[in-house]
């Protein structure tokens, strides 16, 4: 009887613990522009989250793995995520996704000769999430800028 309550007890002890979502439901992304002109966008997400969404848009079935295509990324990234100055949207063009653990960064690049002015939006996982909430953050010149967007929000000029 010791035997197998000590059995037990080690089966318990050794099980794999249930894994739950993330509570927090956010991207971050960062525009980065160099005096070159190259415009780098970098943008964090969950890969669950991200997965979902680009599955929807694509109307495709979601991988259990949460792998995305990189066009399927594309297409959902530039429909989400955009960029206008002087009422012109700037092509933000798709480099690559890296996946570490269980988040995803996605890397776009453009050029753009400032992003002052520009007008911006983050519109990633609204559909996925009712809290959903993505950080903005733009770095050019002398000026550092943060922005949150939540759902039903437009674009929003920087400074």
């Amino acid at each position: 009887m010791v035997g197998r309550v000590a059995l037990g007890m080690l089966l318990l002890i050794g099980a794999p613990l249930t894994v739950q979502a993330h509570a927090i439901h956010s991207t971050l992304t960062e525009f980065s522009l160099a005096g070159d002109g190259t415009l780098t966008v970098r943008i964090r997400t969950f890969a669950d989250d991200f997965s979902t969404a680009v599955s929807r848009f694509a109307h495709t079935a979601a991988r259990a793995d949460h792998v995305v295509s990189d066009a399927d990324a594309a297409r959902y990234v530039g429909a989400t995520v955009t960029l206008a100055t002087g009422g012109a949207l700037i092509r933000l063009a798709f480099v690559s996704q890296k996946r570490t653990g269980d988040v995803v960064w996605i890397e776009l690049r453009a050029s753009a000769r400032t992003l002052a002015g520009a007008r911006v939006r983050n519109a990633m996982l609204f559909e996925v999430h009712e809290d959903q909430v993505n950080i903005v953050k733009a770095s050019y010149a002398a000026t550092s800028f943060t922005t949150l967007f939540s759902s039903g929000d437009k674009a929003k000029a920087l400074p």
